[in-house]
């Protein structure tokens, strides 16, 4: 088998993935300017954690709320974005 065939067909594989890969990024930043016109619309951002990676986040026994940096973090988020309204 000639050297050229032989790689031809892993060649237009790759570059088929490529493509693929290199469009559904395209379309995927499109839907995240939605998703963020969307968040700011709501003016509510939900943060999900499992509260299990002190010092993150993490419940005190006998606890329902959360504490550490991911929830300070989120707080913050939330107040910086009531910030940028005021202005």
């Amino acid at each position: 088998m000639h050297a050229a065939v032989r790689y031809r067909y892993p060649v237009q594989l790759f570059t088929l993935l490529w493509l693929l890969l290199v469009g559904s990024a395209a379309s995927a930043q499109v839907d995240a300017s939605h998703r963020l016109d969307d968040v700011v619309a709501c003016g509510l951002l939900r943060v999900g954690t499992t509260g299990d990676h002190p010092p993150y986040s993490f419940r005190t026994t006998g606890s329902d709320d959360f504490f550490g940096l991911d929830i300070e973090l989120a707080g913050g988020a939330r107040f910086a974005q009531r910030d940028l309204h005021s202005v």
